[in-house]
């Protein structure tokens, strides 16, 4: 990971991510999260990776097709299942793994 942060394929923001999700965010300073996730964690390494290029949009994605979304959370093995709104097509493996943490 290291060459690839220096190689520019990685940015210092998404590693962070990697390594700490939201755990810093402070939960009710981002609202009520959705009904169907399962921790607050959840909820907030979703508004955490909104500042990591391409999830920026990825909260009104997953209000607007909230049930799609829940399918792919509630997945079994997400890692192999099908990502909503056009995600699964545009993410390389690494910003998949950003996700699925």
């Amino acid at each position: 990971m290291k060459m690839d942060l220096h190689a520019g394929k990685i940015t210092p923001a998404a590693l962070s991510y990697l390594l700490k999700g939201g755990g810093a965010l402070d939960p009710s300073a981002h609202g009520k999260r959705l009904h169907w996730l399962a921790t607050d964690s959840s909820w907030l390494n979703l508004i955490a990776v909104r500042e990591i290029p391409p999830f920026t949009a990825i909260l009104q994605h997953v209000q607007t097709h909230e049930v799609d979304w829940r399918a792919w959370y509630d997945a079994e093995t997400p890692e192999s299942t099908t990502i909503p709104s056009g995600y699964d097509e545009r993410l390389s493996p690494f910003q998949r793994l950003l996700l699925i943490r």
